[in-house]
């Protein structure tokens, strides 16, 4: 699969499957297409030809777009057997080849290169985030986070020199009205992707 740029893998990935019964404790929001896009051509050196991991994959768009860009291997994870299910239909769609766990990332035990996650920011179940980055740090070699930007201090604490920032990116996710809890239809979110080496 040619991709040229950002725009041609957004495309492909703005017709993935979305969750369409997101699950409010396991803080199920899709990374819209043009985000995802712009982290993976961020992240294409450490993707290329390297192992890479999609923790909390949801509907597989970081793994998916891992795998388009040129992966060697591709691990799709998240805890919620639905999600596997929409990922590996999205990617066969595709015809590529992934490989899916359905498991708790705190389990997961196999050394990567690359991690690229959408991980809970622990806002329904307080430190929900802490095993994406404790797992991030213990079996890769750098990793690339979305984040909640207010709790950037909680996340260089969390870190505890046990990574190296390289990289700070603001965006602002649009969430749509998804749960009853929501009083708007449409609320403007500011996340930051750190890209953090480990040391």
């Amino acid at each position: 699969m040619k991709i040229k740029n950002k725009k041609d893998l957004s495309l492909i990935l703005s017709s993935l499957e979305k969750i369409s019964e997101p699950k409010v404790l396991l803080e199920q929001y899709s990374t819209p297409s043009d985000i995802a896009s712009d982290i993976l051509f961020l992240a294409m050196d450490d993707i290329k030809d390297k192992i890479v991991a999609d923790f909390g994959c949801g509907n597989g768009i970081f793994a998916i777009g891992a795998a388009i860009l040129g992966a060697k291997k591709v691990y799709c994870i998240d805890i919620d057997k639905e999600m596997i299910n929409i990922a590996r239909k999205n990617a066969e769609k595709l015809i590529l080849e992934l490989e899916y766990l359905n498991m708790d990332i705190s389990n997961f035990n196999i050394k990567v290169d690359t991690i690229i996650e959408n991980p809970p920011f622990g806002y329904q179940l307080r430190g929900a985030d802490l095993p994406f980055i404790e797992k991030s740090i213990e079996i890769s070699n750098k990793f690339y986070i979305l984040y909640d930007s207010k709790a950037r201090l909680h996340f260089i604490r969390i870190l505890d020199g046990k990574g190296t920032i390289l990289m700070e990116k603001n965006y602002k996710f649009s969430l749509p009205y998804t749960f009853k809890f929501h009083r708007e239809q449409m609320k403007e979110m500011e996340v930051t992707l750190f890209v953090v080496k480990v040391v």
